[in-house]
């Protein structure tokens, strides 16, 4: 069995995330493109103000494919560019998971602990944004405010819309659960 090293999980991420860009672009929707195209610019996040300066703007109604193209698009291009920053970022890439989580104090529990925290709030945040498209109407969104608790405070001082702002929320929350209570670094063990 091949180890899970840093590098694979790091790549990992990325292309979870351009699967779940592209199965939401097939996705049959249940009210027009609209709604489609809404939940593509949520999941594209940051890049989907670029669409602005392109000459596009998401329509309420009627099928336009090169809103949804171009979104995709960008979409794609900031899972690389997220990719290559992880590894510029990351220098032990070969390392194994269990070897890193270990350099800290209570690193293997709280990686396990923020892990599994990341995971179940991204797999909420999919069902949710899948069952807006394919169902009008979907009262899903509520199952994912009890699990983001504590990062739901900044959505209503800033203007973000809901769906883009919880498909960050789980993941920036793990890692900080992850950054702030791993312990602190242990000596190296020479062998």
């Amino acid at each position: 069995m091949r180890r899970v090293t840093l590098g694979r999980l790091l790549t990992a991420v990325p292309l979870v995330y351009a699967a779940v860009l592209v199965s939401m672009s097939v996705l049959p929707s249940a009210d027009g493109e609209g709604e489609r195209q809404r939940v593509l610019a949520d999941l594209t996040g940051p890049a989907s103000y670029l669409l602005k300066p392109l000459g596009l703007h998401i329509d309420d109604g009627g099928p336009d494919r090169t809103v949804e193209t171009a979104l995709l698009i960008l979409a794609l291009l900031q899972a690389l560019t997220f990719w290559g920053l992880l590894r510029w970022r990351t220098r032990d890439w070969h390392e194994p998971i269990g070897a890193y989580v270990r350099r800290f104090g209570h690193g293997p529990a709280i990686f396990r602990v923020a892990t599994s925290y990341g995971l179940l709030v991204s797999a909420v945040v999919v069902w949710d944004l899948s069952t807006s498209v394919t169902s009008s109407g979907s009262m899903a969104g509520i199952w994912v405010f009890p699990l983001i608790g504590p990062a739901i405070i900044p959505f209503f001082a800033l203007d973000f819309s809901v769906p883009g702002f919880l498909t960050f929320a789980g993941p920036v929350q793990a890692w900080l659960f992850w950054r702030l209570l791993r312990g602190r670094r242990l000596p190296v063990e020479s062998e």
